[in-house]
């Protein structure tokens, strides 16, 4: 039966100190795995307490100090998840085939998913149309009064302010953007109302970043690729400053990573 060490159990993996184990890693002088000094079988790493310098056998249940040579070094903690905000789907990461460009077989699409419903988009649509109804119905009472220009030249922008709420408030209700990360481009295509879509070349773009912007909503922030020339190049806008640090730490990580 082997020896108990002061406030170190050989029942439990780690004598009671398993906190002492999340990320750490064993160095030997050899490639060989650590072995027990007394039956020789191979040590667990969950039963090495790294504080100490104690180690438990599971085969004999022997307790022992590792050898000098042995180096117990501190792993960098795990970083936690990345939390993928509610109006992102889960992004993806696919094999694009063969197109005969700088052999891409094998390399990775990398793709995210926004959608940019809020409830204000289906207000809009109603007020929007509202609104260029009320116009409307006074341009036509213009006309059929003997054509008023001048009440006509008023009454105009009106009405197509009244379709421009509507149409951005579909666009809040229905539109979807994605954006796609390969070995020859990164692109914004929005749909299913048309809307400004961005494209851009691979190898110009450098990194991604986020910044606030200021609009109708208020504060709002968007997502930037800056290119070798230092030139920032709008990608997506109207986020949240989380959605929006997410997006861009995503697009920095997969433009760091050589499977593009």
């Amino acid at each position: 039966m082997g020896r108990s060490w002061r406030g170190f159990d050989p029942g439990t993996p780690l004598g009671g100190h398993e906190e002492a184990l999340p990320n750490m890693a064993i160095e030997t002088a050899s490639s060989a795995a650590l072995q027990c000094q007394g039956c020789g079988a191979p040590l667990e790493a969950s039963r090495v307490d790294v504080k100490t310098g104690l180690a438990s056998c599971a085969s004999c249940n022997r307790v022992f100090k590792l050898a000098g040579e042995t180096a117990l070094v501190a792993l960098p903690p795990r970083p936690a998840p990345r939390v993928i905000p509610d109006a992102f789907d889960t992004p993806t990461a696919t094999s694009a085939p063969s197109d005969g460009y700088r052999g891409s077989r094998g390399r990775a699409e990398h793709t995210w998913r926004y959608r940019w419903f809020k409830w204000v988009g289906p207000f809009l649509v109603l007020f929007g149309l509202f609104f260029a109804g009320i116009a409307m119905t006074f341009v036509v009472g213009a006309i059929a009064g003997g054509g008023l220009w001048g009440l006509l030249s008023l009454l105009i922008p009106h009405l197509w302010i009244g379709l421009a709420v509507s149409y951005g408030g579909l666009a809040t209700t229905l539109n979807r953007t994605t954006i796609s990360l390969d070995a020859r481009s990164i692109s914004a295509r929005t749909g299913p109302m048309p809307w400004r879509n961005v494209s851009l070349a691979r190898d110009e773009a450098v990194s991604a970043d986020h910044q606030a912007s200021w609009g109708q909503r208020g504060q709002t922030f968007q997502v930037r690729i800056v290119g070798k020339d230092h030139r920032a190049t709008k990608l997506l806008g109207g986020l949240t400053e989380e959605e929006a640090r997410y997006l861009a730490d995503e697009l920095n990580d997969a433009l760091s990573r050589d499977d593009l």
